[in-house]
């Protein structure tokens, strides 16, 4: 039997989405400590992960998003971590 893979699991595997897929699967807890990470690409990856989520813990994640929003050295983390702050409340309406 022949398998397919679809071209677009291809490009995103090549283009490194299986970070994003990890990050589908981590705790609100466990994404806030990566918030503290030395590395940019992780605290925006974080940022950009918890913009999505959603609930109580989500709305725990707030302070320390805005915590990074305000301090953080890299403009697109901070960019990521305000926006972040802003889908979550915006989520509490839902």
């Amino acid at each position: 039997m022949k398998h397919f893979i679809p071209l677009a699991a291809i490009l995103c595997l090549l283009a490194g989405c299986q970070s994003s897929s990890k990050h589908k699967e981590a705790t609100v807890a466990q994404l806030v400590s990566e918030l503290q990470s030395q590395d940019a690409k992780v605290r925006l990856s974080a940022c950009n992960e918890l913009g999505t989520r959603k609930g109580i813990d989500a709305l725990n994640a707030v302070e320390n998003l805005q915590t990074v929003a305000d301090n953080d050295a890299d403009p697109k983390v901070r960019k990521a971590a305000s926006d972040a702050v802003a889908k979550i409340q915006g989520n509490e309406l839902d």
